[in-house]
């Protein structure tokens, strides 16, 4: 795939992928190998198994697979036991918490303003005490650290629908088709979310876009990946103080390598700022 601002859905469960893969018109990608995904247009899914291992790997193999793009948003929609809420609640993660390590991270609430938001903690076995008033469930923490390798966390939500607790029932009583029917309840929901994020990610690819001009450079002299990402600071530099300025000048060109280059070029940034002309 061709890295860009994929819309990235993560689930656990066959189950709770199946009302997701309907509402986008989602279709099973063949060539796949090791994990079940299907996609359409930007929307891929991925169905991870339980765990957190499984939930991370499969995190990591689809980021890879699109090129770790830096603009990809992902959205974990999955069941959860709850505390205190009733069957079929739906919230978004306020704040995630590793039971294993007490680790604890606050997605950031860009989208889905307006629906509950709550705790949702991350455990290694199914909860049957309910200690805390929050939900429980056994793969977002290993989502966040994942893909916040790849995309700011700005582009990673978490939405639970309680499927069981003291409030719920237990969780022996939920089959295919309870599941099923949980998550397809909320679709209308998860495709708001989908389109905010879209939004998020599209701006967060014009703003991560290699800068217009440094295919030029990128040709006429070797840069190591800190002196190209100093050249984007300085490309993007030049274009946000003259956006009719010429990108590579015949100064430049007549540098010897690409520390000269950089050299000159943060000489026309400077100019550009000072309103002096570069002799």
């Amino acid at each position: 795939m061709i890295p860009g601002p994929n819309i990235n859905l993560v689930t656990a469960l066959s189950s709770e992928a199946k009302p997701l893969i309907d509402a986008f018109r989602l279709d099973r990608v063949l060539d796949a190998r090791g994990f079940i995904l299907y996609a359409k247009d930007d929307v891929s899914l991925v169905v991870t198994g339980i765990g957190r291992m499984r939930a991370a790997a499969a995190t990591g193999w689809l980021a890879a697979r699109q090129g770790e793009s830096r603009s990809s948003a992902w959205l974990n929609v999955g069941i959860a036991g709850h505390g205190s809420r009733p069957a079929g609640s739906m919230m978004l993660a306020g704040k995630l918490r590793d039971a294993a390590t007490g680790r604890h991270v606050f997605p950031p609430a860009l989208v889905g303003r307006g629906l509950d938001r709550d705790l949702v903690i991350t455990v290694d076995r199914a909860e049957t005490g309910y200690s805390e008033d929050a939900a429980y469930e056994m793969e977002a923490f290993a989502i966040w650290d994942t893909a916040t390798r790849f995309v700011t966390g700005e582009l990673v939500s978490f939405m639970k629908i309680v499927s069981d607790g003291p409030e719920a029932g237990e969780i022996e009583t939920i089959d295919r088709a309870g599941v099923i029917s949980l998550v397809g309840a909320h679709v209308e929901a998860v495709s708001g979310v989908v389109d905010e994020l879209r939004e998020l990610a599209g701006i967060e690819a014009a703003r991560t876009a290699a800068p217009a001009g440094i295919d030029a450079y990128l040709e006429h002299w070797h840069f190591t990946v800190s002196a190209r990402h100093e050249l984007t600071g300085l490309l993007r530099g030049l274009h946000a103080r003259d956006p009719d300025a010429e990108l590579i000048d015949a100064t430049t060109r007549s540098c010897k390598n690409a520390r000269a280059a950089l050299d000159a070029l943060a000489a026309r940034v400077n100019a550009a700022d000072t309103g002096v002309a570069v002799d």
